[in-house]
């Protein structure tokens, strides 16, 4: 088994693009920024690229994609992108999740932004997402030719592995364009974003970091969710003062801060204060949301994290949510085929589904595989992969543990993987027997003995904004008969169809 955090990566080509021919306005013009050519480093001009993931957008922010050297509104030299669906803990607003499942990595690689000659904030972005200890990967920045950060270990100073970690480093640049150079010490470098801040526009109380940027969350009518937590963050010197912290939006009611603490609150230079957050519709169902926000001194807008719920009508058959309501709350603006619960038998695609019942996997490093949902009797499920075609050879992953059932993000046993290495082979996946199906369910219709042969509905994954996600894909799977196909749901990625 390969470890992707230690070996050497293939080198990138240099982008295309000349430094020359790309100019701070026409990046912030793709930002939604000023594209005056008279834009100064004191201008409403910031820039956010996401590194080795497409462009998205996180509330009123645009983070330009850097997925090639040849897409990179950047020049970007050495280094190539990798990217995994794993949770990471700790994003703060205006970066996501989803950011930091992306990054560029090598042994050294560089970054060459043009801008006009001033100071800025250039704001580091980082997640390990595979190291799982300290001293596992260790690496420099270099800012402007200067070293920024020595001996970074993001596992250490985040405080574990898929942890967000935010480093803020302030430079001058009179040349006309901005260096970034990362060199591995131990294992590859690596980066998942980068914010470029002209530092008139980044004083020391200008608000409140919250964060994660968005809480997905589930619950049957008439009952509550399990708490989630929100994170508010003064990462300034200075202390600060928080207004107030509310619920807001059309669905607000169905949202509860379960220890809302007491305003005004002053947070110290660096201090962290967490709120927890339930789901509690009433008798509401569907796909609900509002959103957390956190309203400062200073004047400055009130930050947020945005809140979906789903509220089921109730427990099993026909009271369960339909996929397409899955879907939309996990924030995959898919079309499943139709917005009805049952949505058919046949083996023909329906809406964006596409035939995919074995796999390649797309590039460097694991395959990743996340439940997201289950909408089944109660019973451990356990899932995996499997190779060997029509004679398959089972690999088990983990299993959904027994309280994950009738719910969104379930739970799973202890010991359980979300990422493996297939090496160059064709696989599929699979879910194990329950009492209520027993047999397993395989994503090759041939391999299905049940009632139904196609029996998992394959879905190129995209994003709230509609903006495919590359080689992530979405598993809804039907071990019984009625076609709901929302029993077991799986977000897989780092795959290609292998036919």
């Amino acid at each position: 088994m390969t470890d992707r955090s230690l070996p050497p990566r293939r080198r990138g080509r240099v982008s295309s693009i000349p430094a020359a021919l790309v100019t701070l306005a026409t990046l912030l013009s793709a930002c939604g920024g000023p594209t005056s050519p008279s834009a100064s480093p004191t201008s409403s001009s910031v820039l956010r690229l996401n590194l080795g993931g497409p462009t998205q957008k996180v509330g009123s922010s645009t983070w330009l994609g850097c997925g090639t050297p040849g897409t990179c509104p950047v020049t970007l030299e050495g280094g190539a992108a990798w990217s995994a669906v794993l949770d990471v803990a700790g994003a703060l607003v205006p970066a996501s999740v989803s950011l930091y499942q992306s990054e560029w990595t090598a042994p050294s690689f560089a970054l060459h932004v043009p801008v006009p000659d001033g100071s800025y904030v250039v704001r580091l972005h980082f997640a390990d997402l595979t190291a799982t200890s300290v001293g596992q990967r260790v690496f420099d920045v270099n800012v402007e030719g200067t070293a920024a950060l020595k001996d970074l270990d993001v596992v250490r100073e985040a405080g574990g592995t898929r942890r967000a970690l935010e480093r803020d480093v302030t430079t001058e640049v009179r040349d006309g364009r901005l260096d970034l150079e990362f060199v591995g010490r131990i294992g590859n470098a690596l980066v998942n974003a980068v914010e470029i801040l002209p530092a008139a526009e980044v004083p020391g109380s200008a608000g409140v970091s919250v964060g994660p940027s968005e809480l997905v969350l589930s619950a049957t009518k008439d009952t509550v969710s399990p708490q989630r937590e929100v994170l508010l963050a003064n990462e300034s010197a200075a202390p600060l003062t928080v207004r107030s912290v509310r619920v807001e939006g059309a669905d607000a009611a169905a949202f509860t801060l379960v220890d809302a603490p007491t305003t005004p609150l002053v947070l110290g230079p660096g201090e962290r204060r967490s709120v927890r957050v339930s789901f509690s519709p009433g008798g509401r169902t569907g796909a609900l949301s509002a959103s957390v926000n956190v309203t400062t001194d200073g004047g400055a807008a009130p930050a947020g994290v945005n809140l979906y719920g789903l509220s089921a009508s109730g427990y099993e058959g026909d009271l369960e949510p339909p996929l397409q309501q899955i879907a939309s709350t996990l924030g995959y603006a898919l079309n499943v085929g139709t917005s009805d619960l049952l949505l058919g038998t046949g083996a023909a695609p329906i809406g964006d589904e596409v035939r995919a019942w074995s796999f390649r996997r797309a590039g460097p490093g694991p395959v990743t595989v996340r439940p997201v949902a289950r909408y089944s009797p109660e019973d451990e499920l356990a899932f995996g992969y499997y190779t060997g075609g029509t004679q398959p050879v089972k690999t088990k992953l983990g299993a959904i543990a027994r309280g994950g059932f009738q719910t969104l993000l379930p739970s799973v046993t202890a010991g359980s993987r979300d990422a493996f290495d297939p090496g160059d082979a064709v696989f599929g996946f699979y879910a194990g027997p329950t009492s209520y199906a027993p047999r397993d369910t395989f994503t090759d219709d041939r391999l299905n003995t049940g009632p139904l042969a196609h029996a998992v509905r394959v879905y190129p994954v995209r994003d709230r904004s509609g903006q495919v996600i590359a080689n992530q894909y979405l598993l809804a799977m039907e071990p019984a008969a009625n076609g709901d196909y929302n029993d077991y749901v799986f977000v897989i990625g780092n795959v290609t169809p292998a036919q």
